[in-house]
């Protein structure tokens, strides 16, 4: 299973985790995972180009995004990559479990 946590401050995103495997496949043809990485590495990759967000932790099967960035610019890239994963999470509930929580 695919575990994802966002995790808010008064509204704003401060951190997403994403870590696990689906497993609703063999290994190479798990479109699931293929899905849930595409999206959280192009997330990465626009926060990497386009911002100055540095706290990106890619360790195996887990990735890390942290930020007190509350810039629109910021909030609005991490905004738009948990969007996408919910979406995901919408056509793949027993594969991607994804819990929000304000801290």
């Amino acid at each position: 299973m695919i575990q994802i946590s966002v995790y808010t401050h008064e509204g704003m995103i401060r951190e997403i985790r994403v870590s696990g495997h689906s497993g609703s496949a063999e290994k190479g043809k798990d479109l699931i995972c293929a899905g849930v990485s595409a999206i959280t590495f192009g997330l990465c990759n626009a926060l990497d180009i386009l911002t100055d967000v540095q706290d990106i932790e890619v360790n195996g099967n887990r990735i890390v995004i942290r930020t007190d960035d509350t810039s629109e610019k910021v909030q609005t890239i991490l905004q738009a990559g948990v969007i996408q994963l919910e979406t995901i999470q919408e056509t793949a509930e027993q594969f991607i479990q994804m819990k929000k929580t304000e801290v």
